[in-house]
């Protein structure tokens, strides 16, 4: 099977949170934004609403969170490709939360152990749902890592112009 990934372009995201209430669904059986294993950030300055941006695992090349577990939580499966957390081994330290450069594993409110895209076993249902495309099923290759690369660039710069920088 082909190495896939979950493409987001920041700039389609209408802030719906379908991507979070079908995940939630699909993983632990009910509409719940706070253990879904993708996330609609919402980016606001004084109550003024600018953008939102769908937080996903990328399946890294080099994933840090596998590299800093201390109980090797962190595997990979053989058909996807996806780096999952098992929940059996996993003991909730949160470093592989802190090692994640975007943000895209969370520690689940209920079971209290580390919780990250699992790809939906090769047919993830927030690119399915996502009418917009902010989030797209895509094959892993060279454009593909050129536009993640472009969307996060673009997605740096709006953050530095709503923030003030220069």
């Amino acid at each position: 099977m082909a190495q896939m990934l979950l493409l987001v372009n920041p700039e389609k995201c209408t802030g719906c949170g379908t991507c979070e209430v079908v995940c939630s669904l699909k993983h632990v059986g009910e509409c719940n934004p706070a253990r879904s294993l993708v996330r609609a950030l919402r980016y606001e300055k004084m109550g003024s609403y600018y953008f939102s941006v769908p937080v996903v695992c990328q399946q890294c090349e080099t994933p840090l969170c596998k590299e800093v577990c201390p109980v090797n939580a962190i595997i990979q499966d053989p058909e996807t490709g996806a780096y999952l957390v098992d929940a059996n081994t996993c003991i909730g330290c949160r470093i592989c939360t802190i090692a994640c450069p975007i943000g895209a594993i969370n520690i689940d409110p209920q079971t209290k152990t580390a919780s990250k895209c699992d790809l939906c076993n090769g047919d993830p249902l927030c690119a399915k749902f996502c009418l917009p495309e902010a989030i797209i099923y895509v094959k892993r290759d060279k454009r593909s890592l050129i536009q993640m690369r472009e969307a996060a660039k673009k997605l740096s710069d709006r953050l530095t112009l709503i923030s003030g920088g220069a």
